[in-house]
């Protein structure tokens, strides 16, 4: 019987009989009262169970999402197995891997065999476009009045980006009165004459100076700049095709060739070759994420001509296949909240081509879904310097809050690695510029080109002083033998942990963009960016017969 039933108390000498059982309503009482205890633990314990299980199933989601370390699972001898069959490649093809070729070709092949079978949905991008190149073999240009004597091509003059070839012989200058965008300025000169025309700022486009100096029977033009006493400005046509050539000569050699007045004949001669060229940039995405938030991750493919391309930049993109394979191993759809493109860009040594025109390709709305891109270039360098774009150096508004929160992202990554870094101007020479240019935050690290290390740097770095961090830029050289596994494993590392953190913040977007409107260039900059990051790219990347000077984009 339940306790919380009173029993009768028997007084002491009690010889009655024995008390009766309780009431009745005295037991309903006390079996109603057992069952509510029973349900009421039942009811507790459930609750407890469904609270175990609620604990379990979110701490299993934590742990599937936060047990995702692609830096931990980044593999270097991987990536230097990769760079082992670039090499190979290279060898197959004249040693080098540069676009419009065989071992460009091959290596595009290479990486989608790598990628079967991964789970990323792989295509090509193609990339066409029409190249003028200038053949340096036949570039003359000399006096024959009133003295006999050449003068040296990039030294001395250049042609104009978008020229016509030449053959000009015993050509009178003309000293032309103003910027040579009226008729006005061409009085007093002679048929068949060279325009010479200094450039007082952006009076007219040398296309328009160009159409006034045919109309008033000019031979060629020839462009200077007071500015510019020593070497000749870099200027170009915005449009191709003209029915006369153009050069630039230094501020100095205009002087001294006005200075003889109608006694000077001028002998200019060069060829122009232009042709259509096709190649193509290799595209693998995920198949989860936000695809109106997509997170873009590059390196170029191809390699200059004359290197069979390890450090620059196959460094970079097989760091960017093995970030790739890493990724496609983990259960995407547990971790990735933005959609991922790993991008293997072609044409990056004539000018960021490969990228510039895949994001010119986009409509406003789907370049508007990309909210970055992190660019991986020369991440090996033998005597290496940790550089970081300074993201408060670039300069469209849009991209620039960005671009320093992913330059905060690697920086903090290499502290944690107890490294040093340096951050340095945005140049334009890789192929996150033209994602600035769009106003798109992007970012890289690199390991530093052709700039000499200097005794600063090597307190943080190590190496050698008044040596390249990579002497073998764009050189034969650029081979198994010349990069820093030290330095590639920790970018490689550091590459991959930041393209986590991007993929894995459903709020990227909030994170890496003040304002919401993206900048969108006009048509007529096209030009100036191709032609400014063709001539940016000749001054270090010299072929051997044939100088890029036009790009038009078809």
């Amino acid at each position: 019987m339940s306790s919380d039933i009173p029993l009768v108390e028997h007084k002491p000498g009690w010889s009655g009989p024995e008390p009766s059982s309780p009431p009745w309503w005295l037991r309903i009482r006390a079996r109603c009262t057992k069952r509510k205890v029973i349900l009421a633990s039942v009811e507790v314990f459930v609750v407890v169970v469904a609270l175990i299980v609620v604990a379990l199933v979110l701490v299993a989601v934590f742990n599937r999402t936060n047990n995702v370390h692609l830096d931990e699972d980044m593999n270097v001898e991987n990536i230097i197995e990769g760079l082992g069959q670039l090499q190979a490649i290279a060898e197959q093809y004249g040693n080098c891997r540069t676009d419009f070729s065989g071992g460009y070709e091959a290596s595009l092949e290479y990486v989608e065999q790598q990628l079967e079978g991964s789970g990323l949905i792989v295509w090509r991008n193609s990339v066409i476009f029409s190249l003028t190149m200038l053949n340096k073999t036949s570039t003359k240009m000399a006096l024959s009045s009133p003295v006999n004597v050449a003068f040296i091509y990039s030294t001395d003059w250049r042609v104009l980006g978008g020229s016509a070839s030449s053959k000009v012989y015993g050509a009178p200058l003309c000293n032309v009165s103003g910027p040579g965008c009226t008729d006005a300025d061409y009085l007093g000169c002679p048929n068949g004459a060279v325009a010479v025309i200094t450039d007082p700022g952006n009076v007219c486009s040398w296309s328009e100076k160009v159409a006034v100096a045919v109309n008033n029977s000019a031979s060629m033009i020839m462009g200077y700049s007071a500015q510019s006493p020593t070497s000749p400005p870099r200027y170009y046509f915005s449009t191709y095709n003209h029915p006369i050539p153009g050069i630039t000569v230094t501020g100095n050699l205009a002087q001294m060739l006005l200075a003889y007045g109608s006694t000077a004949a001028l002998n200019v001669e060069f060829s122009i070759e232009s042709t259509i060229v096709s190649t193509a940039n290799l595209i693998a995405e995920t198949p989860t994420g936000d695809p109106n938030n997509v997170v873009t991750v590059g390196a170029h493919l191809d390699s200059a001509s004359e290197a069979p391309g390890i450090n620059d930049n196959g460094s970079g993109s097989m760091t960017l296949l093995e970030i790739a394979l890493v990724v496609s191993k983990t259960k995407m759809s547990d971790w990735i909240k933005n959609k991922i493109k790993f991008m293997w860009w072609a044409a990056e040594e004539y000018g960021l081509v490969g990228s510039f025109l895949y994001l010119q390709g986009l409509n406003m709305t789907e370049r508007a879904k990309i909210v970055c891109n992190l660019n991986m270039d020369m991440i090996s360098s033998p005597n290496y310097i940790l550089e970081i774009i300074n993201g408060s150096t670039v300069t469209q508004p849009t991209a620039q809050y960005g671009s320093i929160q992913i330059q905060k992202m690697l920086s903090d990554y290499i502290e944690s690695q107890d490294y040093h870094y340096k951050l340095i101007n945005s140049h334009g020479a890789s192929d996150y510029y033209p994602f600035n240019y769009y106003g798109i935050p992007a970012n890289m690290v690199e390991g530093g080109a052709g700039e000499l290390k200097t005794g600063d740097d090597r307190d943080l770095f190590g190496g050698v002083c008044n040596v390249a961090a990579d002497p073998c830029y764009h050189q034969s050289c650029d081979n198994m033998d010349n990069f820093s596994t030290e330095c590639l494993e920790l970018l490689a590392k550091a590459n991959a942990h930041v393209t986590q953190e991007l993929a894995q913040n459903k709020n990227v977007r909030d994170k890496l963009f003040a304002s919401t409107t993206l900048t969108q260039p006009s048509p007529t900059d096209f030009q100036h960016f191709f032609h400014t990051l063709l001539q940016k790219n000749n001054m270090h990347h010299n072929l051997s017969t044939l100088e890029p000077l036009f790009i038009y984009p078809l």
